[in-house]
């Protein structure tokens, strides 16, 4: 086979458009894997923030200000975000309900949007299992602060 010079010049610059290329995809994947570390220190930074808003923000209970009683509902909001810190035992401890709240808020628009075969039954157990586990709570809470 006979090669001339302009075959040959092709072929080099052919192979070096390769490298080149090559480079280039490995500095654009370096480039996604930074915005994606980004991304997450950004979300982590706005996730530590939202839990220093919420602490800041919440709301007073007003059956608490008026009667001088915890209510049913008194420690959901501290439980949630004990939840969101991580503190699991905590947050069950706070308010026994929240996991069972937070799941029946979920599977409620889950089903809202799919519609699934057994959701009404699933959603009515949870309901009331949850209000059970309110009820209880709050009776071993008063009980507690010796109430009664």
């Amino acid at each position: 086979m006979h090669f001339d010079g302009k075959s040959v010049y092709a072929a080099g610059a052919f192979c070096q458009g390769l490298l080149k290329q090559r480079y280039f995809l490995h500095d654009f994947q370096e480039l996604i894997n930074f915005r994606t570390k980004l991304k997450k220190l950004g979300l982590a930074i706005f996730y530590h923030h939202s839990i220093e808003w919420l602490q800041a923000h919440m709301l007073t209970c007003w059956f608490k200000k008026i009667f001088h009683v915890d209510c049913p509902g008194c420690g959901f909001q501290r439980s949630v975000i004990d939840l969101m810190k991580g503190n699991f035992s905590a947050s069950f401890h706070m308010y026994p309900a929240t996991g069972l709240i937070l799941f029946i808020l979920s599977f409620t628009a889950l089903h809202l949007k799919w519609n699934f075969r057994y959701g009404p039954d699933i959603l009515k157990y949870s309901y009331i299992i949850a209000a059970s586990v309110i009820i209880i709570s709050y009776l071993i809470k008063l009980k507690s602060q010796h109430f009664f």
